[in-house]
């Protein structure tokens, strides 16, 4: 039994210290925000430790032992169904162990109240009733948290016990126990673990996935930079007084080019983190759909620039919308024809600047662009059929630091 409940002591220590930095981060920089940060903390102190504690306060406690249980839960569920279960002990056993571990969890919280409680006692206060109280808390938060077969029933009653053992004097904290000694009763049995999901075949939107989790948090530079043209079209708008042509004029211009600077952006983090792969070739997909694929994502990524624009002038974001299909096909060329060139999406700036100066110039060119929309998309579809599955694409870094590199040795 000591070596089963210091299993569960450990685990519930490590899924702990998952919930330690975000509950410390988060309350110190509360107190930094505040004036008096050494008055603001005394105060917390000694209303978290006053016989009478203000409801507010035990709210927000209460919801913090009742949510870190209720996340850690499924974590512990799944890791009793293996070899834990091969040990001579019962299933209400189990269901204690993990219930202990739940409590172990939260172990932040109770570091964080420990070091209110010495500040309160410093200041005077009688911390032995509200320290029974707050105990009586985080085993409460613990009992409902646990997956028991009954856990409607017991959570109840949990949330019944918290509410007594805040609710004042000795009487209310012998009927928590007492609540908590019948959820230990009614309990039961731990309910069974659900299966593992089955997979399934990738679908449609594989692709979209593998590049967005390849480009993760990356994806936000472009969208920065994307903001520099349509400030700059803005500044222009706001300081001067351009006739309205030229000022619809400015807002095409800026809207097409922050789209061009966003896609070229995109285009070039693809080919670094997701570079189109032979393996692709194997799978039951046509080029077209591969490219179509490609663009759809880069139109999807495209659509807040096409916002901002609007923002800027309702009229010049339909010229950009009207662009941004060709832009997608392109880059989507550029992807696969950019594999060897270490100026990356360099030619699509290029371009993209053509268009943007067409659109700006004449309003209407932006009919030739949506014409020239199937096009691209075959120029497109061509790139990705000449690409050779075993073509050898050597990759460009300093070989200074290879030590497997003849130049470097």
């Amino acid at each position: 039994m000591k070596a089963l409940l210091l299993f569960h002591f450990r685990v519930g220590v490590r899924v702990a210290v998952r919930a330690f930095t975000p509950l410390f981060s988060a309350f110190l920089i509360i107190v930094f925000l505040q004036m008096y940060p050494i008055a603001f903390v005394t105060g917390i102190a000694t209303d978290v430790f006053a016989l009478q504690p203000p409801i507010p306060i035990y709210m927000l406690l209460g919801g913090l032992c009742f949510l870190l249980p209720a996340w850690a839960a499924p974590l512990m569920l799944s890791g009793l169904s293996g070899w834990v279960r091969h040990l001579p002990l019962s299933e209400v056993g189990n269901r204690r162990g993990l219930t202990f571990a739940l409590v172990t969890v939260q172990v932040p919280l109770a570091i964080l109240l420990s070091l209110l409680a010495i500040v309160a006692h410093t200041h005077g206060r009688t911390i032995f009733l509200p320290v029974l109280r707050l105990a009586l808390l985080l085993v409460a938060g613990a009992f409902a948290a646990v997956p028991s077969r009954r856990q409607p029933m017991t959570a109840s009653l949990s949330v019944a016990a918290a509410i007594c053992a805040t609710a004042g004097g000795w009487v209310w904290m012998i009927l928590a126990l007492i609540l908590l000694a019948a959820v230990d009763l009614v309990a039961g049995t731990l309910r069974d673990v659900p299966p593992a999901r089955a997979l399934r075949p990738a679908g449609p939107l594989f692709s979209a996935r593998v590049a967005m989790r390849a480009l993760g948090p990356a994806a936000a530079g472009p969208y920065m930079v994307s903001l520099v043209p349509i400030g700059a079209a803005l500044l222009f708008t706001a300081n001067n007084t351009p006739p309205p042509g030229i000022a619809a004029g400015v807002a095409r211009f800026g809207g097409a080019l922050s789209l061009t600077f966003f896609i070229s952006g995109i285009v070039d983090r693809l080919l670094v983190r997701r570079p189109v792969w032979p393996w692709a070739r194997s799978l039951p997909w046509s080029a077209a759909n591969r490219i179509l694929a490609d663009a759809m994502l880069l139109t999807a990524l495209g659509l807040p620039v096409i916002i901002l624009a609007g923002a800027l002038d309702p009229g010049a974001a339909l010229h950009v919308a009207a662009v941004l299909p060709v832009l997608a096909l392109r880059g989507a060329s550029f992807v696969r024809r950019a594999r060897e060139r270490k100026t990356g999406a360099g030619g699509l700036l290029l371009e993209g600047f053509f268009v943007s100066a067409t659109v700006a110039l004449v309003d209407w060119t932006w009919i030739i662009w949506l014409a020239a929309t199937p096009a691209a998309f075959l120029a497109a579809r061509k790139a990705d059929v000449s690409l050779k599955a075993t073509r050898w694409v050597e990759r460009h870094h300093a070989s200074a630091g290879d030590s497997l590199s003849w130049s470097g040795r």
